[in-house]
């Protein structure tokens, strides 16, 4: 009876002994659906991390294609891409761009060289402010004609290039960035404009400790150094002007200008600032020129164009280099 009824149940043309199999043969045909439906999971986890990233650097080109299209415009202005060796970013090939920016009266004497200010503030209107700047004073004799160069970012987060994280004592992104500047820029920059060997930094807000960076790392690199508003917040500052005070003491030959600032309404920022101008009141040595101001009335955005204009006019005070 029992086997009639199993018999029942079982497809045609099926014994009992063969149930294993059909079971088997089931669970195998579960597997392999199990196995397919795993496999789209899988690509589909791959396509939304490929997603994400292409998203990342495509945003970025779109960055870089604004400031393209920017120079395309512009007469004055090009733009240059370097295969890094030294500050490669989050790009896999290494490449650094940068746009460089060359005074009206570039190509009226083909004798003439030029400084170069480094902005290292990776924002296109920040970019057309200080263009702007240089224009007016230079068109007014306050200042020299300069050649900017204008250094890009490759991520989400800049400010890696131009400064580190307090526990990073060997100050790995900062470095990497600055021989990319002494071993690829400048180079570059010999072999293809008409420059002069003085140069000058210029940094503001998280951008404001690449100078000092610069000054403690590479001395020897920038003649003239302009920040301003300095982020305030964390121990970084403190540590890093501590360093920067052992440096100005165990150099007593170096002579650079070096102006800092900060607005009257940046009251978080005012205390890296006062820590700053202690430090150099005590350790800067003769060569090293230096001021230090509170810009009246004015807030983080404000100071970064008065910081900037007033940190050029400091530079070329009481010189003829630019005559």
């Amino acid at each position: 009876m029992l086997e009639v009824k199993f018999r029942n149940f079982i497809p045609k043309r099926l014994y009992p002994n063969d149930a294993i199999l059909v079971t088997t043969h089931y669970i195998r045909k579960k597997f392999k659906e199990m196995k397919k439906i795993i496999k789209i999971i899988l690509i589909i986890i791959i396509g939304i991390v490929i997603l994400l990233v292409a998203g990342q650097f495509f945003a970025n080109q779109n960055f870089f294609h604004d400031i393209m299209d920017n120079a395309g415009q512009d007469p004055n202005r090009f733009d240059h891409e370097i295969e890094s060796q030294y500050a490669r970013g989050n790009n896999p090939m290494g490449v650094r761009t940068f746009t460089v920016n060359v005074p009206q009266s570039y190509n009226d004497n083909s004798d003439k060289k030029y400084p170069v200010l480094f902005h290292v503030i990776d924002d296109s209107e920040a970019l057309e402010i200080t263009n702007k700047i240089v224009t007016e004073l230079s068109t007014s004799d306050e200042i020299a004609p300069m050649v900017i160069v204008s250094l890009h970012s490759t991520g989400w987060n800049p400010g890696r290039d131009t400064h580190s994280a307090v526990e990073d004592k060997n100050y790995q992104g900062p470095t990497r960035f600055l021989n990319h500047i002494e071993k690829e820029v400048i180079p570059f920059l010999r072999a293809n404009y008409r420059v002069s060997e003085e140069r000058i930094s210029t940094g503001w807000s998280r951008f404001g400790l690449f100078p000092d960076y610069a000054l403690i790392l590479k001395p020897q690199l920038f003649q003239g150094y302009i920040k301003s508003s300095v982020a305030g917040h964390g121990s970084v500052p403190e540590v890093l002007y501590g360093r920067l005070g052992d440096l100005l003491k165990q150099r007593p030959e170096l002579a650079a200008r070096y102006y800092f600032t900060v607005g009257s309404e940046e009251n978080q920022r005012h205390e890296a600032f006062h820590i700053q101008k202690e430090i150099m009141q005590v350790s800067a040595p003769t060569g090293l020129i230096w001021k230090a101001s509170i810009l009246d009335n004015a807030d983080h955005g404000a100071t970064f164009e008065r910081g900037l204009k007033e940190g050029l006019k400091f530079y070329f005070a009481n010189t003829q280099k630019y005559q």
